[in-house]
């Protein structure tokens, strides 16, 4: 039974289709929420938090004021009335992308480690917004979403900076290269 479970999901995948519609909440609420439930906002921000704490807590500190802004922007671009579809997919790239510096250990100037930040925010700001949400209910929602996005990133951040061991670092980079292999499934199943 099971057997024909995956094989119809796997011929039909709209039904595994889990993106919940707009209105489960407040839209503050449902922001913040969307940042921990959805694939596509959730790895960059873990990957972001683990790129930042490779550099130290001087980092993880610029990290967290530049995140939010360039979500608000890329969600600022979802509403702008251009079809930006196509930054789905690079969101998806970039989440590939910066998993792989991760993994690496690259060592990036401050300017480019926030520029990549910055980046990956803005994009996954774009990946945000839903076009059933309600015009008034954007901006609590993409402010749920600002604050989910600095825990998020906040949160992993602090727990690769308080792991001090050598294991610990080489964790952090194993995660990185998970997250990569995330990121190329999820874009292989978004282009299929």
């Amino acid at each position: 039974m099971r057997c024909i479970a995956v094989i119809t999901l796997l011929l039909a995948p709209s039904l595994a289709f889990a993106h919940g519609g707009f209105g489960q909440g407040t839209p503050f609420f449902s922001g913040v929420m969307h940042v921990l439930l959805s694939i596509p906002v959730l790895l960059p921000l873990i990957a972001s938090g683990l790129f930042a704490s490779q550099r130290g807590r001087g980092m993880v500190s610029k990290a967290q004021l530049v995140l939010p802004m360039l979500i608000a922007l890329g969600a600022a671009l979802a509403l702008s009335g251009v079809d930006w579809g196509w930054l789905i997919t690079a969101n998806l790239v970039a989440v590939i992308v910066l998993a792989v510096l991760v993994a690496t250990a690259v060592s990036l100037t401050d300017r480019g480690v926030l520029t990549v930040i910055g980046l990956v925010g803005a994009l996954a700001g774009y990946a945000l917004l839903r076009s059933d949400m309600p015009d008034d209910a954007v901006v609590w929602f993409v402010t749920g979403a600002m604050l989910g996005a600095m825990i998020v990133q906040g949160g992993v951040a602090i727990l690769a900076l308080l792991a001090r061991a050598e294991w610990a670092r080489i964790g952090v980079r194993v995660v990185g290269s998970w997250i990569a292999a995330i990121g190329v499934i999820y874009l292989g199943f978004s282009l299929a």
